[in-house]
């Protein structure tokens, strides 16, 4: 292996590593041995963004641009930095993201899931999330929204997961979720499991079948209305429709509601 390309492997792999310094580094390295590296220019350009440098990342993305007209990645990227600067400017960015573990995305069988979210929310919100943030669940009636930790609406858990997801939650089920990857339309979270209740200990959180069990987890869900006339397959009913902030009817701003026996086990 030459030089250049043991360069470009070790910029690679402190991307992977989230070492946001040393990839930039490397990657100037890169382009100082040739000026027309597209993919060392659209790496620094996303290294930059993690650390929150959107001058230097708009500087590699518009050389990227040059030397690759109409390149899509460089151009999403753009427009998302003219979208993080114009909120810096309302609300300024915390201090740089810390380094990250590089086994926080460690797949673990049934107890971790990669998730694209549905519904996405606002694109001023969406570019502003870095990769490794902690986001919470917040369950509704019908759905599990996705939010940052200041309650900014990121997106919704799709219907099957959500399901699953609220039968182990209300039996004290806890999970973890991070950010994985995020563009102005597209969020992608990582969740991993951080405890599971007693009564569900039998179940895996994330089987390869998501809709597995489902009706041993709640035997009740039949006497509880929800494969009414008006509910579909899985017994859920059709979603209301989200608006631009995020939040949906004031009747799927309910939190679910515990069973005598649920409120007892606690």
């Amino acid at each position: 292996m030459d030089s250049v390309e043991k360069l470009e492997s070790q910029a690679i792999e402190a991307a992977l590593l989230f070492d946001w310094d040393k990839a930039i580094s490397l990657n100037k390295a890169l382009i100082a041995v040739n000026p027309e590296d597209i993919c060392a220019h659209l790496r620094l350009g996303f290294a930059f963004m993690q650390t929150h440098n959107w001058h230097s990342a708009k500087q590699h993305y518009f050389k990227a641009l040059k030397l690759q007209p109409g390149h899509n990645l460089a151009m999403e990227n753009m427009e998302k930095i003219k979208v993080l600067e114009c909120r810096s400017q309302k609300k300024p960015p915390n201090h740089h993201p810390p380094k990250l573990d590089p086994n926080l995305f460690l797949e673990i069988p049934g107890k971790t899931r990669t998730i694209t979210l549905v519904n996405p929310g606002q694109k001023n919100i969406l570019a502003h999330l870095s990769i490794g943030q902690e986001v919470v669940f917040k369950p509704k009636r019908r759905k599990i929204e996705i939010r940052t930790k200041e309650d900014e609406y990121v997106g919704c858990l799709p219907d099957d997961i959500s399901k699953r997801l609220t039968y182990l939650i209300r039996a004290n089920g806890r999970y973890v979720t991070c950010i994985k990857e995020a563009a102005l339309n597209n969020v992608v979270v990582f969740v991993r499991e951080e405890f599971k209740g007693y009564r569900m200990r039998n179940f895996l959180s994330f089987p390869k079948n998501i809709q597995a069990n489902l009706q041993q987890m709640n035997p009740d869900e039949e006497e509880d209305g929800d494969n009414d006339e008006g509910h579909d397959e899985h017994g859920w009913s059709e979603e209301t429709a989200l608006n631009e902030s995020g939040h949906d009817d004031e009747e799927n701003d309910e939190i679910f509601p515990l069973s005598q026996d649920e409120e007892e086990d606690e």
